[in-house]
């Protein structure tokens, strides 16, 4: 193991989780037991899909959403976050002190203007070319009426054209990027004849055969419509990914079943690693997209999720569960995590390090304590832990730990 102290305030600050007013149960909260799917009911929603540990929402509205026309070339100001990659769909905690460009950005005058969008890109190596995502401002939220936060929501994709340093106070890096389409998937013809809306399945065969080119099945390889209800198969009869369709099952809202919004939902919900988001990001053809989505459920049905530096199994698909809208987050020193969230992790390889604390916490109402790798002494994660609340233990891995 590290010689890193066990008192929660000689933590790291890239270990640090985020703010919680509730801090009685710091020493409520264990480390002993490993929590199982089966002995946990459902997860409490409040809890897992809000950034109230930012501090107050101030309560701006966003009554559009941002839209750049394909192709289009937009000077933007550019956040650097190394080896986070988002997609759109997804949300984005920041807080002011992260980096001076978001000094800039979150400055009340201009979120109360129409400003509410930026740049987000994984590295600054090689930049020009880099896909990265555009993200717009949702909701800011104050702390002591000193330090700022925003939660924005990836909208658009972008490739970076041009990398410009502001003269200003601030050393800022603004970008003029250039829109990626996406080039949404087509029905193929006769698709009003579906098989899923027609009773007369054997009519609808004969005109695909009598006017159409190729037969049914090969049509079907370019419908978006029925590749997104074969990955909606895919993670209802595999048991791997039984957390994953618990998410489509109990909230229709959060698994959309436009193709093209469902293949960016699918690909930030399952545990692709960074380089595999990173070229996902970049395919602007919504059938190819779930095409390799399809390809990598079918080739990690039983995968365990292992250290990416030593690779040690450290849990297994079967327990990943979802917080639906809330992956990423952002700790007291502005440093930005996206974490995959698991009911369990074999207890044997990792070791919890420093007393339970609610302090910072990411959950309302859980401990935490940090998690490393028991071969490797990597740091992974996060164990969190509630007497009142359940689950009572789940887990947090930072996804660049994992593969």
């Amino acid at each position: 193991m590290s010689d890193r102290s066990p008192d929660d305030d000689e933590l790291s600050d890239a270990y640090v989780s985020a703010r919680s007013d509730d801090s009685s149960m710091a020493d409520d909260d264990g480390a002993s037991s490993i929590a199982s799917m089966s002995q946990t009911s459902e997860v409490d929603d409040a809890v897992l899909h809000d950034h109230a540990y930012l501090g107050d929402d101030v309560g701006i509205e966003r009554p559009h959403s941002a839209y750049y026309e394909p192709g289009s070339v937009v000077d933007l100001p550019l956040v650097v976050l190394p080896d986070i990659v988002m997609f759109p769909g997804e949300t984005l905690p920041l807080r002011m002190l992260s980096s001076a460009t978001i000094q800039l950005i979150t400055l009340r005058t201009r979120l109360r203007q129409e400003f509410d969008t930026f740049a987000v890109i994984s590295t600054l190596q090689d930049p020009i070319g880099q896909v990265g995502t555009i993200i717009q401002i949702e909701r800011i939220y104050e702390q002591n009426d000193v330090h700022l936060s925003i939660v924005g929501r990836g909208c658009q994709r972008f490739e970076l054209c041009r990398i410009a340093h502001g003269s200003d106070d601030y050393a800022t890096l603004a970008a003029s990027v250039r829109v990626r389409p996406d080039f949404h998937a087509l029905r193929p013809p006769f698709a009003q004849y579906d098989l899923y809306r027609a009773h007369r399945w054997h009519i609808v065969r004969r005109k695909r055969f009598a006017f159409g080119y190729w037969r049914p099945s090969e049509y079907n390889l370019f419908d978006g419509h029925v590749l997104v209800r074969k990955a909606t198969a895919m993670l209802a009869t595999s048991v791997a990914w039984r957390g994953v369709n618990a998410v489509v099952v109990d909230d229709a809202a959060a698994a959309p079943t436009d193709p093209t919004q469902f293949s960016y939902w699918l690909a930030a919900h399952v545990h692709l690693s960074v380089d595999e988001r990173r070229a996902l990001l970049q395919v602007d053809c919504t059938v190819r997209r779930l095409h390799e989505l399809l390809t990598w459920l079918q080739d990690h049905t039983s995968s365990g999720i292992a250290c990416r530096t030593c690779q040690t199994l450290l849990g297994k698909s079967t327990d990943i569960f979802n917080t639906q809208r809330a992956g990423t987050f952002v700790n007291p020193g502005g440093h930005v995590h996206q974490i995959l969230t698991l009911y369990s992790v074999e207890s044997d390889q990792v070791v919890c390090v420093g007393r339970p604390t609610t302090r910072d916490t990411w959950f309302r109402g859980y401990s935490w304590q940090c998690m490393y790798c028991g071969t490797c002494d990597e740091f992974v994660g996060w164990r969190y832990a509630s007497k009142r609340l359940t689950p009572h233990v789940f887990y947090g891995l930072v996804r660049t730990a994992i593969r």
